[in-house]
């Protein structure tokens, strides 16, 4: 499709002939590795970029599969179960074809680094070296993108001429920007909150021109995304104001505040994925020049970009503040105690720390407003720099 439908007829009418001209592909590109950046211009020079099109792509239907990581602990005594969510996660996929000389010699159906590849074998040799060297490879086929290593090349010949194949691919992403290595050892509910406040803010400027050039579905999926994100902020902005008031206990605000931001990654990235899948935009107003339609356009693609950018940049870092969190909160306990019938706080605080006293400090910690303790119930013992 074009890319804005608003331009002027001789202008569209060329976007429109040039986006017929491109036929559908199926790349694979060789991304190396972190050592490979660090060594010489011939490394570099040696990662590939295959291209299929046409005779050459992989059979359709093709078959996408993923999965979200989880972890369910069931305590003695608790009848609801304790569930730890890890993120999601690709499975592998398998793509298979054809390769037969009569329709790929003399032909670019098949391009290894822009140069033709002359038969079906030349193909096969080209995968299956990437196969051998195992780096890291990004697949595109149309909007589909994963990154990941070819883990299976399967070749069945016919003859020498005709080869049926199969590939098969481990992913390891969506092609999402990996997280930063190190990781802050300090933060809270409230810096996060006070992050994505001035994210939002900055977004909502760069927006400012979109209600007068997207179209009505277009706008509804951003109003539906900002929605969302501004909910999710209100929710940290709750848990912080929670833990403030002693009215949660801390690891439970700390869950808590981790599990929306970790919805709030998501959220941007629905928007992200909006912003990069519905990229026309039409004027309301339809006594507008073609001048002052170009010029919105082009205004309106370039806060596109903006925004992009910034729903990136809020998706990192909420990935990056809900390690952070887990990581110091968790961090912060020392064991845990499941509660029986007749558990008392003032035993569990003889045993951790040989003074019945301190039954108040584990009080405070996991906000429990007597001694008795119910059956089920998870209570953290603090670490002692923590506790007091």
């Amino acid at each position: 499709m074009p890319f804005f439908d608003v331009l002027i007829p001789s202008e569209l009418e060329q976007i429109q002939a040039q986006t017929r001209a491109v036929p559908t592909s199926f790349t694979i590109v060789e991304l190396g590795d972190h050592e490979d950046a660090q060594n010489s211009e011939d490394v570099l020079r040696d990662l590939h970029v295959l291209n299929l099109t046409r005779r050459a792509l992989p059979y359709r239907p093709f078959t996408l599969k993923g999965s979200q990581r989880n972890e369910i602990t069931w305590y003695p005594g608790n009848p609801i179960g304790s569930l730890q969510v890890l993120g999601p996660t690709e499975s592998d996929t398998s793509v298979s074809g054809v390769w037969k000389d009569v329709f790929i010699k003399g032909s670019n159906f098949a391009t290894l680094d822009g140069v033709p590849l002359a038969d079906a074998r030349a193909i096969v040799v080209a995968v299956d070296d990437m196969r051998r060297r195992g780096r890291k490879v990004r697949v595109t086929w149309d909007e589909v993108i994963r990154e990941g290593i070819i883990s299976e090349f399967e070749q069945t010949w016919d003859r020498r001429q005709d080869v049926a194949w199969s590939i098969t691919f481990a992913w390891i992403s969506r092609g999402e920007q990996d997280l930063p290595p190190a990781l802050s050892p300090s933060i809270t509910a409230s810096d996060a909150a006070n992050q994505v406040t001035g994210a939002l803010a900055e977004l909502k400027l760069e927006l400012a021109i979109i209600p007068y050039a997207a179209t009505p579905t277009l706008l509804d999926k951003i109003n539906t995304g900002l929605d969302k994100l501004r909910k999710r902020n209100q929710e940290l902005l709750d848990v912080t104001t929670q833990m403030l008031n002693r009215a949660i206990a801390p690891i439970d605000g700390a869950r808590r505040a981790a599990a929306t931001l970790f919805n709030m990654a998501g959220d941007a990235l629905v928007m992200v994925r909006t912003f990069e899948s519905n990229v026309g935009f039409s004027l309301r107003s339809v006594n507008a020049t073609a001048q002052f339609t170009v010029g919105l356009s082009l205004q309106a693609a370039n806060t596109t970009r903006k925004a992009i950018q910034i729903l990136k940049r809020v998706r990192i870092n909420a990935l990056t503040q809900q390690a952070n969190l887990m990581m110091e909160a968790e961090g912060n306990i020392l064991s845990t105690v499941i509660g029986r019938d007749g558990t008392d706080l003032r035993k569990v605080a003889q045993k951790a720390t040989g003074s019945a006293a301190d039954w108040r400090v584990l009080a405070v910690f996991n906000n429990v407003r007597t001694a008795r303790v119910a059956a089920g119930q998870e209570i953290h013992i603090p670490r002692p720099n923590i506790a007091r």
